[in-house]
This record gives C-alpha cells, structure tokens and sequence, in this order.
C-alpha cells in the first residue's frame, strides 16, 4: 500500500494526480479511521502552498494486511 510505504504519508494531490485515487475514495479511508489527513503549508519554489497530508493509521496498516473480503468491507463502495 502506497501510504503504508512512507513514514511521511503522501499528499492528497499525489495520490490523486499521480496514482489515480478519487477524492471519495481517499475520504472514505480517513472516515474509517484507515488514513489521517492534516492540512500543511509547503514551500514550492518561492511559494507557499497549502497541501493535505495522509499518513495511514494501525487500523489501516491491519486492514492493509487484510484478505480482499475483509478490505472490501473497509472502504467505501463505488456506487455508495
């Protein structure tokens, strides 16, 4: 799992951008409590951005290691 990889988490926009996430999945994972988001200023350049960090959770970690059955469970469903 890409969040589980880094001790730092990943940005919103990374995952999305980058590794094709949608923003009703990612918000489903923080409201089960599998994923944290922070808001955070960045320096991009000269710049000040604001950015929104997700770092996973142990019960994201656990449900990582999960069977399918189980992580289907966990995350919201498509059509939901």
């Amino acid at each position: 799992m890409l969040l589980a990889s880094d001790p730092h988490g990943a940005t919103e926009q990374l995952l999305v951008v980058a590794h094709g996430f949608d923003s009703d999945t990612i918000a489903g994972l923080v409201r089960s409590g599998l994923a944290t988001a922070t808001r955070e200023t960045m320096k991009a350049g000269a710049n000040l951005v604001e950015a929104v960090r997700l770092k996973i959770t142990a019960a994201g970690r656990e449900a990582s290691g999960a069977d399918d059955a189980a992580a289907a469970r966990l995350l919201p469903s498509k059509g939901a």
